[in-house]
């Protein structure tokens, strides 16, 4: 895996991600506004796991911030195709952010990526049910790398 010297400052983050959930996201938050990839100024949710983690109330916006810790091509159920990353986020959560004129960003490592929700096509998620909780599996590919050296 080849790091990119500008994201040094994503590595790492994700290591006590329990405990500092809420700090990291503002931190994530952060480096996307200083890299001018935001649809607009949004406001911290209160609690680090609510349906979106930043609101902008006019807009009726929500912004929602994964963190892996590590490449995976094993998040159900996009392993069964080689080679491809996906992320996973509960039912209510997708729900929120499609309705809501949602943003997923997911930081793999150094490397830093967004979608907007409505843009996801049929194909490019799955209704699953890992950890007896409804899910939706989304392929990566569908999201824009802009953790690219063009872009640091």
């Amino acid at each position: 895996m080849v790091k990119h010297e500008g994201w040094k400052y994503f590595q790492g983050i994700n290591h006590e991600r329990l405990k500092k959930g809420k700090i990291d996201e503002i931190k994530i938050y952060n480096k996307i506004k200083e890299i001018d990839f935001l649809p607009c100024e949004c406001e911290a949710t209160k609690a680090w796991n609510n349906q979106s983690d930043f609101k902008n109330n006019d807009l009726n916006i929500s912004i929602e911030i994964k963190r892996r810790f590590k490449y995976s091509f094993d998040e159900y159920p996009f392993n069964k195709r080689k080679n491809t990353l996906s992320t996973l986020i509960t039912f209510k959560k997708y729900q929120h952010l499609r309705e809501n004129n949602g943003w997923l960003y997911i930081q793999y490592n150094d490397k830093l990526y967004m979608l907007q929700v409505e843009k996801i096509t049929k194909d490019d998620f799955i209704v699953c049910h890992p950890f007896g909780v409804k899910h939706v599996s989304i392929n990566i590919a569908c999201f824009k790398n802009i953790s690219s050296e063009e872009y640091e």
